[in-house]
């Protein structure tokens, strides 16, 4: 098959988003011809076949005009100089509020697939946005979900809010999870220099991954640290990546005085996170609950390097109980989080065997492979309802 992958997504810096992309753009393209047309990342990530929009504007306004606008004229001349697509694969992160895909899906009769992360709608609300932003988006998503040929979610949660909000057919969504690159996230020996690093080679490690935002439930993950730190002092938390609740983090830290505690690495390569990950006792994932629920991609690099994991009892993570990798614990209660913390760290036998769960769970039954394999499943039923086969 001949794919165009659009996408308005910002590769500026690694995260869910960019990762699921990558994945979803480098294992379709070992059977298919992929074409990702995206933003220009920074710095430049070298694709065999890509189309990058570049980006101008300091400010977020100015972007989102630009890219609007460079959209329209880049990518249209990108299509005149390749063979036509047999079908265009678009995710809608918040930006690219009328794609050229929409138009030309229409005007060459090519089918169109809609990828959906999450529910934007559910998100923005936890955000000081305007109220035209979110009515823009809306309508945007509502453009999109009824041109679509197909949707494809992350969640169970995701398909039936679509279905609510835009009187969707059921049918025409189909739920495929996030994965995990087992090549990358595995068990890994070779951590001494990165604990000399930080100064953590006889220390319990506690580990969060991700984008600072709202949703993330870091401020429990804080607010738990000083019961842990009273009866486990030599505990140090490592804090990997960087968003726009960094400095809150920060501050809240040193509110608690607990700062000596705390390592904020700031952004940390992907290929680098799995050596972050190994040298850490316990991997958290303190969620925030969401209407849409969670397609845990966190989750799933956390148990595909052999680690117990405590997360957020929300939709999506029923699997870390399931597969016995981990404890769940009420959202948004710290008391509760601090508690699963220290029953992970005393007893090592109980980390070892939800360790070993975990990894065999994720390589087994949530690759990306075989993530792909499903989305490129959809792709040839699309194509074959096209030609009434």
């Amino acid at each position: 098959m001949n794919i165009h992958y659009l996408t308005d997504i910002y590769f500026g810096e690694k995260n869910a988003g960019t990762t699921h992309t990558l994945e979803i753009y480098n294992n379709l393209s070992k059977k298919n011809e992929v074409h990702l047309i995206c933003q220009k990342p920074q710095p430049e990530i070298h694709l065999k076949n890509r189309c990058y929009i570049p980006l101008f504007g300091t400010t977020r306004i100015k972007r989102t005009i630009l890219l609007n606008s460079l959209f329209w004229i880049i990518y249209p001349l990108y299509l005149l100089t390749k063979k036509k697509p047999d079908l265009f694969y678009q995710r809608f992160d918040g930006t690219l509020f009328i794609s050229p895909s929409l138009i030309f899906s229409k005007l060459f009769k090519i089918p169109l697939v809609m990828e959906v992360n999450g529910d934007m709608i559910d998100e923005i609300s936890m955000r000081s946005e305007p109220q035209v932003y979110l009515e823009i988006i809306k309508l945007c998503e509502k453009n999109y979900y009824s041109n679509a040929s197909r949707i494809i979610v992350v969640t169970e949660g995701i398909k039936k809010a679509i279905i609510k909000n835009y009187c969707i057919p059921e049918e025409k969504i189909e739920v495929i999870g996030n994965g995990v690159n087992t090549d990358i996230f595995r068990p890994l020996n070779n951590t001494s220099n990165l604990k000399k690093k930080y100064g953590f080679d006889e220390k319990n490690v506690v580990i969060f991954v991700g984008i600072l935002v709202e949703w993330q439930g870091l401020k429990y993950l804080v607010e738990a640290a000083p019961a842990v730190l009273e009866e486990k002092p030599d505990t140090v938390y490592l804090i990997i990546g960087d968003g726009p609740l960094k400095n809150e983090i920060v501050q809240k830290v040193k509110d608690l005085k607990i700062h000596e505690k705390f390592i904020f690495t700031g952004f940390v390569s992907h290929e680098e996170v799995p050596l972050y990950i190994n040298a850490s006792d316990v991997c958290v994932v303190p969620k925030i609950p969401l209407k849409s629920g969670y397609s845990p991609l966190k989750l799933y690099e956390y148990m595909a390097c052999g680690k117990a994991v405590i997360a957020s009892d929300v939709r999506g993570f029923e699997i870390l109980e399931q597969a016995k990798a981990g404890i769940l614990v009420e959202p948004q209660n710290s008391q509760k989080l601090s508690e699963a913390i220290l029953k992970v760290l005393e007893d090592e036998a109980l980390k070892r065997e939800m360790g070993k769960r975990g990894y065999k769970e994720a390589l087994m039954h949530h690759s990306w492979k075989s993530v792909a394999q499903k989305t490129e499943d959809l792709f040839i039923d699309v194509l074959q309802e096209k030609h009434g086969s």
